[in-house]
């Protein structure tokens, strides 16, 4: 009967205990109507009526039956929970009011998640976290455990509450990153916790699967430091002190994790023990104080407050200076300075590295930031103007950093240490951050090589098929860069003319308008350069778009970019407010997902200010001339009103910006030898998109005359008045000074 197959199913979910929570007992309830295709039979499914999805209140109920089930063992918001919600799939209706677009599928999301998980046991929430909550679940098949990462705005909320709020910043943040981390091809990308899928449901929220480790560096370290003990039952002294091998490997991995982060142009930002997850580490004869250590491995986890940082100070826009825990946070950080990149990270490896060593003790542990940079000082010694230029030009320098500290004893914090232990930890805790080692240098380091098996050394860890570069021909961290961008351009976009795409006029248009707000709101230009990107991507994929709605579609596309790139985001009032209230912010709210939707949340891309900004960091006929410098990024953003982008790539658009730069202040060579290696192409392979980028730059001042807000913020004396010099019309290659 269908009463005894549903008992044989219940059992099935039930957990290894004996007991089964709601969401199991959901599933097994879906199971038994899938499998006969019949109405549910009351005696059955009146046992469990409590249980149902849309129930208000899941955590506290019990049926009277007197198959009586215990209260749900799992703490509400239970992932199952919340994906059960299931919208009117006439909700939000995108289809018939933004013309065309597809429809978002929100039942179909939904029970694609609930078929996923119906395999699976809910084994509780493990963590509460800045972006979200994180669940374990196993796969019943496999006994694999999986992390479950669920937003914090859509755990434990209301459909109506889910629906009238828009995606974290720290999620949106994070998928931009795993999305660029995704095309990495280096060693150093097993030591980063990746996202192992993604489900989106109830209209586009989303949630991320990742391996699960319960351990930490953190856990790891305080258990080897205070919790070992001898098989007598006595402490030992050699058995507080963590293995010296531990600490090498340990130390090799993180910096071959945070080398593919920095080769991939992504500043952490957040790293700390508590950060870095401990992969294959068993307890010894069932203690977990004692944990074998031999066959273990880190990750890199927690993306949240990464960013893309990897251009010159002179060209990066400012960022947050609250970035990452206190303990682990750079100086130049605490002082203030908006324009940091990759070595506030070198400086938290070496709190980490020193945290090992001195078995779960911190080397800084202020409880303000003054006290913090008070305790570097106190260390480390206070800066000069000579060891670091810009030290007193920074915002929080006062009275009370200014105070002249001796050098102290950093071997005497760290006695564990050898000579070339403590030296690799000095070049980590350098003050100035130009001074700071980096992780190519790091890993080359004599302490790191030493009595190392072969097969960890630097010189073997490339793996099969993507052998080490030649030691006669290094490459740069610039080059690096340029290459792994050219790589992801590769790996991400296709040219496709043919496609849907806007009207150049109307493009143009909407490029101005979003250009004018991040000049008001002083926020990043990479984030006009991705929401445009989005705008594309998404009116692309759909076979009508109403021209009425670009606007909203555009105010979107630039709140989701704000999300992933400024330290604060453009509210959706204010976007509203900036658009004369021609729509409304329930119209952004749910757009957004739609949008996330569509583009399947990949939110990072190659841009061309970012291929530009490495071309001018490599290309010194250009980085030594300010004009130039500043006339490239006016070109740059010009290109981006263009319609270039439909026939061209990035980085080609990027490198004739660069070299009509050069052309345009009288430079003997327009397309320098440096320029030419930076971007990897031929002079006569750009003839067409150096015709057409002119060109296209000339018709959009003739043909739209009151689109000036480009030029408006290059006629400012701090772009070097670059706007008021006359761009030479290019009609073919012979128009242009080239020398071989």
């Amino acid at each position: 009967s269908i009463e005894d197959l549903f008992i044989h199913i219940f059992h099935f979910f039930a957990s290894d205990s004996g007991f089964i929570d709601a969401d199991s007992m959901r599933n097994a309830m879906i199971v038994s109507k899938k499998w006969y295709k019949v109405a549910s039979s009351p005696k059955i499914w009146g046992f469990a009526s409590g249980f149902a999805p849309h129930s208000a209140n899941n955590e506290n109920v019990e049926t009277s039956n007197t198959h009586t089930l215990e209260k749900p063992t799992i703490p509400v918001p239970s992932i199952k929970i919340c994906s059960f919600h299931c919208l009117d799939k006439s909700s939000p209706g995108m289809n018939k009011k933004y013309g065309g677009v597809k429809n978002c599928s929100v039942m179909e999301a939904s029970d694609n998640l609930r078929d996923k998980l119906i395999g699976f046991a809910n084994l509780g929430m493990h963590s509460i976290g800045s972006e979200g909550i994180c669940f374990r679940a196993k796969e019943r098949s496999s006994r694999k455990v999986y992390a479950i990462k669920i937003p914090e705005n859509c755990a434990g909320m209301s459909v109506e509450h889910q629906c009238s709020s828009t995606q974290p910043s720290c999620t949106i943040r994070e998928m931009a990153m795993l999305h660029k981390l995704s095309s990495a091809t280096n060693e150093g990308q097993r030591y980063l916790c990746l996202a192992k899928a993604v489900d989106m449901f109830n209209g586009g929220n989303l949630i991320r699967w990742y391996d699960f480790s319960s351990v930490t560096l953190e856990d790891v370290i305080r258990a080897q430091a205070t919790g070992l003990k001898s098989t007598n039952g006595k402490s030992s002294g050699a058995d507080k002190l963590i293995p010296t091998t531990f600490i090498k490997r340990m130390l090799r991995q993180l910096l071959l994790g945070l080398d593919c982060l920095h080769k991939q142009g992504i500043t952490h930002r957040n790293l700390k023990p508590k950060h870095i997850l401990v992969k294959n580490s068993e307890a010894i004869g069932g203690n977990k104080n004692r944990i074998d250590l031999s066959r273990s491995w880190i990750e890199i986890a927690d993306f949240s407050k990464a960013c893309i940082s990897s251009f010159p100070s002179e060209l990066q826009e400012p960022t947050t200076s609250r970035a990452g825990s206190l303990w682990y946070r750079s100086p130049e950080i605490l002082l203030g300075d908006e324009r940091y990149g990759i070595s506030a990270d070198i400086w938290s490896v070496g709190c980490v590295f020193a945290y090992i060593v001195r078995g779960g003790v911190p080397l800084f542990t202020g409880c303000s930031e003054i006290e913090q940079l008070l305790l570097i000082f106190s260390l480390l010694g206070s800066p000069s103007s000579e060891s670091w230029e810009k030290f007193k030009a920074l915002p929080t320098f006062d009275k009370h950093t200014s105070l002249f500290w001796q050098k102290g004893g950093l071997r005497t914090s760290v006695p564990e240490l050898d000579n070339e232990g403590v030296n690799l930890l000095q070049s980590l805790l350098e003050l100035n951050p130009n001074d700071r080692t980096t992780t190519s240098s790091a890993l080359k380091h004599n302490f790191l090589q030493k009595d190392t098996p072969n097969r960890e050394k630097l010189g073997a860890i490339a793996s099969k098929g993507h052998p080490k570069p030649r030691e006669s021909q290094p490459l740069s961290l610039y080059q690096e860069r340029a290459s792994s961008l050219k790589s992801f351009e590769s790996f991400s976009l296709k040219l496709q003319p043919s496609r849907n795409h806007a009207h150049h006029d109307q493009w143009a248009t909407i490029v101005d308008w979003v250009i004018e707000i991040i000049d008001v709101f002083d926020k990043s230009i990479r984030t006009a350069f991705l929401a445009m990107t989005y705008f594309d991507n998404f009116i692309s994929n759909i076979k009508r778009v109403k021209t009425r709605k670009y606007q909203l579609i555009a105010a979107t596309c630039l709140h989701i970019a704000s999300k992933c790139e400024d330290a604060e985001s453009i509210s959706v009032a204010d976007l509203v407010f900036c658009a004369d209230n021609t729509f409304s912010e329930r119209d952004i709210i749910e757009l957004e997902k739609v949008i996330l939707n569509q583009i399947g949340w990949k939110l990072s891309y190659p841009l061309i200010c970012d291929f530009v900004c490495l071309y001018v960091e490599l290309t010194p006929e250009v980085k030594s001339n300010s004009k130039t410098l500043w006339l490239a990024k006016y070109l740059c953003e010009l290109a981006l009103q263009s319609n270039l982008y439909l026939s061209f790539q990035a980085s080609a658009i990027a490198a004739c910006t660069v070299s009509l730069a050069l052309h345009a202040t009288d430079q003997s060579n327009a397309w320098p030898q440096s320029l030419e290696v930076a971007s990897g192409l031929n002079w006569s392979d750009l003839g067409d998109c150096m015709v057409a980028l002119s060109q296209s730059i000339e018709n959009t001042r003739r043909t739209l005359p009151r689109l000036k807000m480009i030029t408006r913020r290059y006629r400012k004396k701090d772009r070097a008045c670059v706007a008021e010099i006359t761009i030479p019309t290019i009609r073919s290659q012979a128009d242009f000074s080239v020398t071989s």
